[in-house]
């Protein structure tokens, strides 16, 4: 930011707290860290700080326009007379009488401002440690290192990404654990290895698969979104635990050729008939045709597979006529 060299002549009750800058580390272990500057307006000065904002450089050398030491945490201040905007260290800011009472929010603001700086320079120091071991590692092991390399680039979105899915994650988490360690044991080692041959293998036997489906996707096959009635087929059903207890959740292949998941309702599950004296349980069973009506969500992940979550109007046919079956049985009887 171009300021001038010093502002000892300007009168001190002409000069206003706009904002405190500094200097921040932001990224993860992925992408790297890189600096970025920081700040935050002082209250009551938003239309000052926006203004400071659109005119400030990319410059962080900065230093006290009084003084004139370098700055970590940088005092932002206006002076309101002519609009120049000038850099001033925290404890010149304490000798001007006009900015005292600005002290309690900078040195909160300061202190805030250490401690993100500091985890910011924590995970980069972690980060830079994790390249060394997996280099390293990478010597002494090039299979495993391969492996790692493959699921670390691996695409989330892969048109068979449900099938490899629990390979690939399994495998980005051995890769942590040789970043934090640098090393894993004979078990683990092997693990990884098979991890990646059957990922591998998956992809070469679904291979007709993906292309079937990179071509839904281009052609603009979608999973439904919003609400709709559709018609599929179950392909399984499952009981899976919540904080409620649980649900029965169950997967459809839809008629376009995409899928979704959801709760199957309480009736495709508990209905009994008395047969003979007798309490027969019917429920829904893999490949009954079912219609019904809900509120679908496309995943984030697959474009060709959805969620749904309150179904309506549930028809399955299927159960309908075993339970009809079931019905003449006992007339007969």
């Amino acid at each position: 930011m171009k300021v001038k060299n010093h502002i000892r002549e300007i009168p001190t009750e002409d000069l206003k707290l706009i904002a405190i800058a500094w200097q921040d580390i932001e990224g993860d272990d992925e992408c790297g860290f890189s600096a970025v500057v920081r700040h935050d307006a002082f209250p009551g000065s938003e239309a000052e700080y926006n203004l400071w904002c659109n005119t400030q450089s990319v410059d962080t050398n900065w230093s006290c326009s009084i003084c004139g030491h370098s700055l970590k945490y940088n005092c932002v201040v206006q002076h309101t007379s002519t609009g120049l905007f000038y850099d001033i260290g925290r404890d010149c800011c304490e000798n001007l009488t006009l900015l005292k009472d600005t002290l309690p929010w900078l040195d909160s603001k300061q202190a805030s401002a250490a401690k993100c700086v500091a985890a910011g320079k924590k995970a980069q120091k972690a980060r830079t440690a994790g390249d060394v071991r997996e280099a390293e590692f990478a010597i002494a092991k090039p299979e495993i290192a391969a492996a790692f390399t493959y699921a670390k680039a691996f695409p989330n979105n892969h048109a068979i990404w449900h099938k490899v899915a629990w390979n690939i994650t399994t495998l980005r988490d051995l890769r942590s654990k040789v970043r934090q360690h640098g090393s894993l044991s004979e078990k683990q080692e092997a693990f990884s290895l098979s991890l990646h041959k059957q990922a591998e293998e998956i992809i070469v036997s679904c291979a007709e698969e993906v292309v079937k489906r990179v071509k839904a996707i281009e052609s603009g096959v979608r999973s439904p979104e919003g609400k709709q009635t559709i018609s599929g087929v179950i392909a399984s059903i499952k009981w899976v635990d919540n904080d409620f207890g649980g649900a029965f959740k169950c997967l459809i292949n839809l008629d376009n050729g995409t899928k979704c998941y959801g709760t199957l309702p309480t009736t495709q599950h508990e209905t009994s008939e008395n047969i003979n004296n007798a309490w027969v349980k019917f429920q829904a069973e893999k490949d009954d045709k079912v219609t019904f009506t809900a509120s679908f969500e496309v995943s984030q992940k697959d474009p060709l597979f959805s969620f749904y979550k309150r179904p309506t109007k549930f028809v399955n046919k299927d159960l309908d006529f075993r339970i009809a079956k079931a019905r003449e049985i006992k007339t007969a009887a």
